[in-house]
Order: C-alpha cells, then sequence, then structure tokens
C-alpha cells in the first residue's frame, strides 16, 4: 500500500484517490452503483460480483449530511436494507482512503466472499 499512497497529490479527493487504487490493484469496482433502483439508493463505490460497497464520508466533521438527525435516519436505512440484502458495506471517512486502510478493507472484504463461494454447503 505504501507505494500508492505516496502517489496522492495535494489536488486529489478522497473518491478520486479511491478510485485510482482500486483500478492500479487491478480490483473490479463501479462507481455510485445503483444497488436498489426502486430507492434510487447508491454506493460510492460497489462490486457488485461479491456483494462489497465502500461508502466515504467526509463531512463528518462539520456540518456534513452524516451530521444531520433526518440525514442520519435516512442513511441508516439504505445500510440496514443493503445489509438485510447481503452487502457487505464499508464505511470510510478520506484520511482512511489515503492512508491505503479503505482499500485493505475493500480487498479483505472480496477475499472472505471469495472464501465464502468456496465453501460448500
Amino acid at each position: 500500500m505504501t507505494e500508492l499512497t505516496q502517489t496522492y497529490t495535494a489536488g486529489r479527493d478522497a473518491s478520486a484517490e479511491m478510485e485510482y487504487m482500486l483500478r492500479v490493484v487491478g480490483l473490479h469496482y463501479v462507481r455510485e452503483y445503483r444497488f436498489a433502483p426502486q430507492r434510487r439508493w447508491r454506493f460510492d463505490f460497489a462490486d457488485p460480483d461479491h456483494k462489497v460497497a465502500a461508502e466515504i464520508n467526509g463531512g463528518n466533521w462539520g456540518q456534513g449530511r452524516h451530521t444531520r438527525p433526518a440525514a442520519l435516519i435516512r442513511e441508516y436505512e439504505k445500510l440496514n436494507a443493503a445489509q438485510m440484502d447481503g452487502w457487505i458495506v464499508l464505511l470510510v471517512v478520506p484520511e482512511q482512503v489515503f492512508s491505503g486502510h479503505a482499500l485493505t478493507l475493500w480487498e479483505q472484504a472480496v477475499n472472505l466472499r471469495e472464501s465464502e463461494d468456496q465453501m460448500p454447503y
């Protein structure tokens, strides 16, 4: 991960950085994936084949969307619906993207899903 995080430049935002990292290491993803079209809910990043998603929450420390009660209720409704549908949803902040931790979590989630696929049920 160190090589990837060293490529960060001051002008790059967290979503662009996450996309860059996923692309460089060759992991499948879809930006702004609509997982429940009837509700218009989207994930910032998703791998529909493995049902792994990431939400980058950047406004946590100020007056961002994820600090207001009404918005939090809607966000929780979305996350609960995703989990009930079998999604692993990673909630990360920009610092975790820039450090490479978000990418590590994504890789772990995909590996978990691939190991589940190997399990004889």
